[in-house]
């Protein structure tokens, strides 16, 4: 009966073995800081966003504040850390924005 128990419980490891593997990545980004290149999606799906709200009905009416916290989502990053890096990269662009993102 032990060996049994042995023998079906090896497949069930294996299987959370590489669930757990498959999921370290999304872990991982989950908490790591935002770089350049996040920095610059955000941005331009920020400003993607910003056209399209002229012209798409569910978008009309948002704030810039909530366009670039939609933005952030979108590409999975948290939104106060991309600002940080914004207003170092791009102080100009964080000058205009940054009324809106202080209503929010």
């Amino acid at each position: 009966m032990q060996s049994y128990m042995k023998v079906n419980s090896r497949p069930v490891a294996r299987w959370m073995a590489v669930v757990a593997l498959a999921m370290l990545p999304w872990l991982v980004g989950c908490n790591a800081e935002p770089n350049a290149t996040d920095v610059t999606r955000v941005k331009d799906e920020f400003l993607h966003l910003r056209f399209q709200s002229q012209i798409q009905p569910e978008l009309k009416g948002l704030s810039d504040g909530r366009l670039f916290q939609m933005a952030c989502k979108r590409n999975n990053v948290q939104c106060d850390l991309v600002i940080e890096k914004l207003k170092e990269s791009d102080p100009e662009f964080y000058k205009v924005l940054e009324p809106e993102l202080k209503r929010n």
